[in-house]
């Protein structure tokens, strides 16, 4: 399976919105305890998950 640039840059755009959508969520909570561990841990599954795009596409190249 070939990872495209196109399919990384809307793997971007993806995470992107994922990580606005936790930060829009913990704003209108005021920071509630629950929505801060929950948007914690989509950035901490983005992060890996973008890690595991880029290892795997460095892999394709090489």
């Amino acid at each position: 399976m070939d990872i495209s640039r196109k399919t990384l840059l809307i793997t971007f755009i993806v995470n992107i919105l994922l990580i606005a959508i936790a930060v829009t969520c913990m704003i209108v909570t005021k920071f509630n305890t629950v929505v801060l561990w929950l948007s914690v841990a989509t950035v901490a599954l983005v992060l890996f998950s973008s890690y595991i795009i880029w290892r795997y596409a460095r892999e394709m190249r090489g």
